[in-house]
């Protein structure tokens, strides 16, 4: 179980490579610090394997209870989101469900106005 200390005001969350990282920090250095050092750690895999990161398809979630507006950008040129798809599920930077379920809701509403004109 993730024990979150209430003093931790910032979350990241990061695809790349068919992985993810979830860091926590107290401010923004010290979050983008530790995201360039995972970053880091995750090329230096790659280089390992005979592979470099895709930086277009890297996606960078930042995540603080504070909604502090404005993104935040790495050395290597990835900024991070307000939102982003992952495994089905659309993540918001204010961790609220609304775009998920309008999404969801809007799929689900197609599928049943097909079907009711199919039984037509």
């Amino acid at each position: 179980m993730l024990n979150l200390n209430l003093e931790i005001s910032y979350f990241y969350l990061i695809f790349c490579f068919q992985s993810s990282s979830l860091i926590h920090a107290r401010n923004r250095d010290e979050l983008k610090t530790k995201i360039e050092t995972a970053l880091e750690s995750h090329q230096n895999y790659m280089d390992l394997i005979g592979m470099v990161i895709n930086r277009s398809k890297t996606e960078l979630i930042v995540f603080n209870k504070s909604n502090e507006p404005g993104s935040l950008t790495l050395s290597n040129g990835i900024t991070s989101r307000n939102e982003m798809k992952a495994l089905g599920v659309t993540f918001t930077s204010d961790l609220k469900w609304n775009k998920h379920l309008n999404i969801t809701i809007g799929k689900a509403t197609r599928i049943v106005n097909k079907i009711k004109f199919l039984r037509r």
